[in-house]
Formats: structure tokens, sequence, C-alpha cells
């Protein structure tokens, strides 16, 4: 970070220069464990670049196949050919590319390309770097899974693996359908792999000890890397009200709530003010977790419309199977506190509305669910309070682009007119300082664009304008 000049390359050009020496390399060298180790970091880069998720599945995929290739998925154990430091390196890389496989999987809704192996014998011992090099002749004791190491993130997603990729293939063969009895025997199976993340790598130490934020994105990516197959395993049962049992509801409002909890350890508003670089990491978060952000917030809606919907008088269950005192009870959230979450993720997206990769769409689909399940109206009024929702996130997504556009237009020496400021009673108004913009997506640089956001309350109404056809139907 001292050196700019090497700071300058690697965050702009090295990935693509990389990139085009691996391709000009011939396949006996494409298939070097150190190559794999490349490929490996340079996937990671793209994703931090929003490489859409269908390219990073095919990425990943290529890397299983090349890692197929030199015999990574086979113990080395009984192998006399590789030094331990050789075999201990296999085991961790390929532990971490069918980790990035899966993950990629998910993310693209496309096959698993890891094939059926045994993960245990091919886990990495629980080791700290300098535990071992070269020329180590004997592999050290691991240590024990309470004690931090370099390795136990790596250690704990490969103590998993096995157990979330058969859920995931569970779910690629079976679809939606039932099969309620074997959902929830994979899904107890996931929920105590959730329980059983070693303590140096819960979430809720964090509460209380000085943690740094390179540990603690590493724990959040840890639980949520094996939460994800959680939720896809129950989210097809939990929409359906009709057959959805209270052991899955349950599951799904803790995962959801704990998803969105994530930003009140990153979200720089809220950090430590001695924490370093939170920006930083707070891009890193949204990068890789906005869609599960998104998913958990329009969740905790659904619990929300299930309060409006039912009137808590009695400990009896409502026919589709979801007892309102339950949930009311459930970790002492009420319909309110449910409200003021989603409420929070809304103005957490808004704000960083001038990053890439960040949808306005995303942002009104959330605000006008919330607003339709809030309330027990007429269908009029509920088109009225969608609407106003609606109004009210793309007037936020304005005010916090306004002052990026005014800044960018600054520094290229544009004129700021008077007609483009937020007046006082604005939203951006009640910040002390504009977002944090780290990269202007291109669409930003445009001076017509600023022009037609200082226009926006006269074409505002006709926007929603919608004609008798169309229906909040959500």
């Amino acid at each position: 970070m001292e050196n700019s000049t090497s700071w300058e390359y690697l965050r702009l050009n090295a990935v693509g220069r990389l990139q085009a020496w691996l391709q000009k390399l011939p396949r006996k060298h494409r298939t070097e464990l150190t190559t794999l180790q490349i490929e490996t970091l340079m996937l990671l880069a793209r994703q931090l670049r929003l490489t859409s998720a269908e390219e990073s599945w095919k990425a990943a995929g290529s890397l299983v196949r090349s890692a197929m290739v030199v015999g990574l998925h086979i113990d080395p154990s009984g192998s006399t050919k590789l030094s331990v430091f050789q075999a201990e390196n296999r085991r961790r890389l390929w532990i971490t590319i069918a980790e990035m496989d899966l993950q990629a999987s998910i993310t693209s809704g496309m096959p698993i390309m890891t094939p059926k192996v045994d993960f245990h014998t091919l886990s990495p011992a629980n080791l700290n770097d300098a535990d071992f090099d070269e020329s180590t002749t004997e592999l050290p004791a691991p240590r024990p899974l309470n004690e931090s190491t370099d390795t136990l993130p790596l250690v704990t997603l490969a103590r998993t693996l096995s157990h979330r990729i058969k859920a995931m293939k569970f779910i690629q063969q079976t679809g939606s359908e039932t099969k309620l009895d074997e959902r929830l025997k994979l899904g107890r199976i996931l929920e105590e792999c959730l329980r059983d993340i070693p303590y140096p790598l819960k979430i809720d130490c964090t509460l209380n000890n000085d943690i740094m934020p390179p540990v603690l994105m590493s724990q959040v990516l840890l639980d949520l890397y094996i939460r994800r197959p959680l939720l896809c395993l129950y989210r097809p049962v939990d929409t359906d009200k009709s057959r959805a049992p209270q052991e899955i509801q349950r599951a799904c409002l803790d995962s959801s709530l704990m998803i969105l909890s994530y930003q009140d350890y990153l979200d720089p508003n809220l950090a430590d003010l001695d924490t370093q670089n939170s920006h930083g990491y707070w891009d890193i978060f949204h990068t890789f977790c906005k869609n599960d952000v998104l998913w958990a917030a329009l969740s905790v809606c659904k619990y929300v419309g299930q309060y409006t919907q039912h009137t808590p008088t009695t400990n009896q269950h409502s026919p589709n199977g979801f007892s309102d005192l339950n949930i009311k009870q459930h970790q002492s959230h009420s319909k309110a506190s449910l409200t003021r979450l989603v409420e929070n993720t809304l103005d957490s997206l808004s704000r960083r509305i001038g990053e890439a990769g960040n949808s306005v769409k995303d942002i009104v689909l959330l605000a006008v669910v919330l607003q339709s399940v809030r309330g027990r109206g007429s269908p009029e009024m509920k088109d009225r309070w969608m609407t106003q929702g609606a109004k009210k996130a793309l007037s936020a997504c304005r005010q916090y682009l306004l002052p990026a556009v005014t800044d960018q237009h600054s520094t290229f020496g544009y004129q700021t007119q008077d007609s483009m400021v937020p007046s006082s009673n604005n939203l951006a108004s009640q910040f002390t300082s504009s977002p944090h913009i780290t990269q202007l997506p291109d669409l930003l640089q445009s001076s017509a664009l600023a022009a037609d956001f200082a226009n926006f309350q006269e074409f505002q109404e006709d926007l929603f304008s919608f004609d008798e056809t169309f229906t909040w139907n959500l």
C-alpha cells in the first residue's frame, strides 16, 4: 500500500496482464500446481471486479477439471514422490477450488462440477503457515479446532463440504418438489454444521474481542458459505404457505436475520472508529453478499406480512402452520423491529447506489415489497402505499447520487448548476459527508444524466402513472 506504483498496477493492470499470460501458456504448464494457484487467485480477483455469475461458474469448473488432471482429488498421503509440504499445499488448493465451485454453482444456479470424493481425507491440517516448510519431513500434529490458525476457516469448510454439496445436488435433482423428510434431514445436518463452527470463527465472539476487519470478513464469509445451501434447501418450501413446517420457517428467519446482522459489523457508519479501512471491507462484503442481503430482506418482509395477516391473540397455529405468537417470542422480534431491519437495509443499499454493481431496481423492489406487507388496507390503499414506497426509494437514490455526480463534474471542470445541488431539507443533508464512492460507474460520467437527475421531480409523477392493467400483486 505504501508503494503507489505497485498499488496502481495491482488495482488496474495486474489482472488483465496475468489473464493474457495464462492464455498463452502451453497445456503442460497450465496444469502445474503454481499455475492453478495463480488461476485460483485470479478468479477471486475477477469476482471482486464483478465478473458475472455465469463466467465465474465456467472459470471455477475449468479449475476443477485442471485440478483433477493433476490429481488434486486423490489423497496424496500414499505418494512417495510428494514432499510433506507439497502434499499439504495440494490439499489446501483442492478444498479451495472445490469450495469456489460450490459457491459459483449456488450463485449461478448451475450444476456443481466437483465430483463426489472423500473430502474428510483430503482436508488440510489445522496448522499455521509457519508450522511447516519445504524442509519438513513429517507434518506436525494438527492444532485443536478451538485454536485459531491460518488454516482454520479452510479446515471448517472442508469438514462441511460433502454435506453442502449433497444438499445442493439434492436441490438440483428434485427442484422445488416436496420430499420434506429428505429436505429436513439434510437441513438439520447443515444447521448442525453451523452450530459446530469453531468458537474462534463464530461471529458472536467478535462482540467480546478486538477483531480486525480481515478476520471479521473471514468469519462473515465462512458463516455465509455454510448457510447458503441451507437457504437454497428451505426457501422453495418456505415460500409455499400451504406446506411450510414451522421448523423450516424458523430456520429461514434465523438465517435471514443473521445475514442482515452482518451489516452491523462492517458498515462504516456503525463500525468502531479505530477500525482501519472499513470502507474497503464494506465494499468486499457487498460485492460477495449483496444478493444474499436482498434475499434475506425479502424473506423478513414475508414474516412482517405474517404479522399483518394474523392477529396474535392466542397461541394457536394459523391454517398454514405458522404461529404468530411463536414468531413474536422468537428472539423478541416484533413486527416493528423486523420492519426496522428492512428499512435499515434499504438505507444501506441506497447509500451505496453510486458503487458499481448496484441497481436501483433492487432497491425499488425491496421498498415496494415492504410497503405491500406492512398494513391490512384495501387494495387501493396498498397501491398507494407501494407507490409512495417506490417514490421514496427513488428519491433516496437520487439524493445519494447527486453529490457523486456533482463532485465528478467539478473534478473535470464542469460548471455546477444550483439546480443540481440538493436543498437543505433533502435526505442527503442529514449526513455530514457524501457517501463513499471508490469508483463511479460509466453511466455517471455523463453530464446529460446529471441534467436528468435535476429534472427528476418533473417526470417522477408520470413515472408512476400506471394504467388500470398494472397490478401490484406481490
